[in-house]
């Protein structure tokens, strides 16, 4: 292999006289959560909500400011807190904390269930210690349910090959993102346990499921079983083959997006070349959109050689090579959060995914996957956000900018605002079609001014301008973009605004002019300002 050497190639005697092996892979050995008698949910539920096992509820039984302070809390103050024997003390242990709890405290929490049908369901196992059960998964609330989700692997274990993720940053950041308008009908491609999906559920219709791995169906059913959900449903999927000919109004996506070699961990790894999880996903979303509806995955896409990397997503969003059939077209809106070189890039995933491996094993495949990517002349890969708005028969467009890696809340408004605003800029022919349109400023933006203290007073150094909620995007206003922005009250066109802050400050309006108009397409771009009429 000519792939990336960190250091002397791993052989000779001080190698070979050592074991040196993967540890094999394998499904996991317990089967998904299930209760032989469906009223066995409802009791369940209910002894949940008899024990607020919710948000609020942990945090109030812990002590603590909000739910992210678990992370900081340190498990001995976890644990004290929780040693009191009420129910939600032993759900938190058992299902937060992973910490054995005696039968008789489960017997109590668990009631009207009985302890033997919760234990039949696998969702506790013997502990160490006679008298004494773990959680067999985990269970947590989230927006107002309660999601069941395979226990991350022990360390230095390696995760189950069938291993099923739970609320993980990626899946919450897309569903801050995701348009959450009415939806006759909603798809969420790679539903794992099921997360995304129970987000749709509130403002959707009908809302589909969908997965290729049998133990994540497993358990997202066991999840809408819990909930008494009775607008998802859950379907076994390789990609779009089970939706062959449905529309969607939405469509979400948190793929194995992983561009590594093979097909190790189902939750990672796609198993097609390069970025084809991707590519495949977004032609597919092109195809099964319904009119005006929104698509939005969360993934990664390579940096080819002598290729650039907006015109290869571009050329998806079109269905350029005739795979998807569409003959309409989607707009496609890029927020790219991070851009990484192959090593840096192949050892973030292997470090944090194959974190069993040995020192000599870890670099071993580090240069099975940097090797890989030299061979397909992979140059750097990126990650963000891909949303697709169907455009009709029109030709979409494509549009790309840098993203902040943390939203300021539900971002999804934001982003449907953005999708509007580009689509003005086109239908007005950019920039040039601006001075003789009314803008406003947007009811979110929320401006911070820094003032000076100068000989001929208080004078304005600079402003700060972002949007809240939505995308934290970062914005300095130099004053005179801040005169103009506060003069965005949807009365002057943007010519007068111009020529009025222009005179206010005796500059020439002609040279003022051309400079401003990029600046203001930029701030509809992002939304800060809106069109009037």
């Amino acid at each position: 292999m000519n792939g990336f050497r960190p250091f002397a190639p791993f052989q000779g005697p001080q190698i070979a006289s050592r074991e040196f092996r993967y540890i094999a892979l394998m499904e996991h050995p317990l089967p998904p959560p299930t209760f032989t008698d469906p009223a066995d949910f409802a009791r369940l539920r209910e002894a949940l909500l008899n024990a607020d096992y919710s948000t609020s509820g942990i945090v109030s039984a812990m002590r603590i400011k909000n739910f992210e302070a678990i992370r900081t809390a340190g498990r001995p103050v976890m644990l004290d807190r929780t040693s009191a024997g009420r129910p939600i003390d032993a759900f938190i242990r058992l299902f937060l904390l992973r910490v054995p709890v005696a039968r008789d405290q489960i017997t109590k929490a668990i009631a009207p269930l009985s302890f033997d049908s919760v234990a039949a369901s696998r969702l506790i196992v013997p502990g160490e210690n006679a008298g004494e059960f773990i959680s067999g998964f985990d269970m947590l609330p989230f927006e107002g349910f309660i999601l069941t989700f395979d226990r991350p692997p022990r360390e230095g274990n390696e995760p189950y090959t069938d291993y099923v993720m739970g609320i993980g940053g990626s899946t919450t950041s897309l569903g801050m993102q995701m348009v959450r308008r009415r939806s006759r009908a909603t798809l969420d491609l790679g539903c794992g346990c099921g997360t995304l999906g129970f987000l749709a559920t509130k403002f959707s219709d009908r809302v589909i499921g969908a997965d290729r791995n049998q133990r994540a169906l497993a358990i997202a059913r066991f999840n809408v079983a819990l909930n008494a959900v009775t607008n998802y449903d859950i379907v076994e999927t390789d990609f779009f083959s089970a939706v062959q000919g449905r529309k969607f109004d939405l469509i979400v996506s948190n793929p194995p997006f992983v561009i590594s070699p093979g097909k190790k961990f189902i939750y990672r790894d796609g198993g097609m070349q390069g970025d084809g999880v991707t590519e495949t996903v977004v032609r597919g979303c092109c195809e099964h959109l319904a009119e005006g509806g929104f698509a939005h995955i969360l993934c990664n896409w390579a940096h080819m050689k002598d290729q650039p990397w907006d015109q290869r997503l571009a050329a998806w969003a079109r269905g350029g090579d005739g795979r998807t059939g569409n003959s309409g077209g989607a707009d496609m809106l890029v927020l790219r959060t991070i851009t990484r070189d192959p090593v840096e890039y192949a050892m973030q995933w292997i470090s944090e995914t194959e974190r069993y491996l040995a020192t000599e094993q870890m670099w071993t495949r580090l240069n099975e996957w940097v090797d890989a990517y030299k061979d397909q002349g992979i140059e750097a890969v990126s990650g963000g956000l891909i949303s697709l708005h169907k455009s009709g028969d029109r030709p979409g467009w494509f549009d790309a900018d840098t993203s902040p890696e943390q939203g300021a809340g539900y971002t999804g408004e934001h982003l449907a605002q953005m999708f509007a605003a580009r689509d003005f800029l086109h239908a007005i022919g950019g920039e040039a079609g601006l001075p003789h349109r009314r803008l406003r400023c947007s009811p979110q933006l929320r401006l911070s001014q820094h003032v000076q203290l100068t000989p001929e007073g208080w004078q304005l150094v600079e402003a700060e301008a972002r949007i809240d909620p939505g995308y934290p995007f970062g914005g300095v206003l130099e004053p005179l973009v801040m005169q103009f922005v506060l003069r965005m009250e949807g009365r002057e066109t943007v010519a007068e605004a111009i020529n009025a802050v222009a005179a206010e400050n005796g500059r020439d309006v002609a040279q003022i002019a051309p400079r401003a108009l990029p600046i203001v397409a930029h701030l509809v771009r992002r939304a800060v300002l809106l069109p009037v009429g």
